[in-house]
């Protein structure tokens, strides 16, 4: 299980080193949010705080960003994730669409927060199409990944 979590995390990272010219970088799909929100609350036994913050610090290495920028986002959803895991579960896939754009929306307000700080500027509410794009591929990323879960046999 552990393997696979790693595989899945690595994956995100290779498809978010990818270039795409500037108009595009918004439409990019926080795979590595969504992935912490499904193991959080598909996996909540396997996949923790601490794992969130080891995501987040790779996000960081990746993004070039300073160190700590990133852990605190993925620290903040895999909490909320951790807190309703069991209500989360239990909605309709769609439902748990939109529950995966409110938190990857909530992760790139955050972010976007920070990097104001930091005298990063953000073109308005187009970091929210990123958040939209994921919550669509939630559906994408549960079945591909609950289909792999019974194809490896793991529990």
């Amino acid at each position: 299980m552990r393997g696979l979590i790693v595989f899945s995390f690595l994956v995100a990272y290779l498809l978010m080193v990818i270039p795409l010219s500037g108009s595009w970088v918004w439409l990019r799909p926080e795979l590595s949010i969504l992935l912490i929100i499904y193991w959080c609350v598909y996996h909540p036994q396997r996949f923790g705080l601490l794992s969130a913050a080891l995501v987040g610090l790779g996000l960081d290495i990746i993004d070039m960003s300073p160190l700590g920028f990133n852990v605190l986002g993925a620290l903040l959803v895999a909490y909320i994730s951790h807190m309703v895991y069991q209500r989360v579960r239990n909605y309709v896939l769609w439902h748990q669409g939109v529950w995966a754009f409110v938190l990857v929306g909530l992760f790139q307000l955050f972010s976007n927060w920070l990097g104001g700080f930091y005298g990063k500027e953000v073109d308005a509410p187009y970091f929210l199409a990123a958040a939209v794009i994921s919550g669509m591929l939630w559906l994408v990323v549960v079945n591909m990944l609950e289909r792999l879960h019974i194809r490896l046999r793991l529990t």
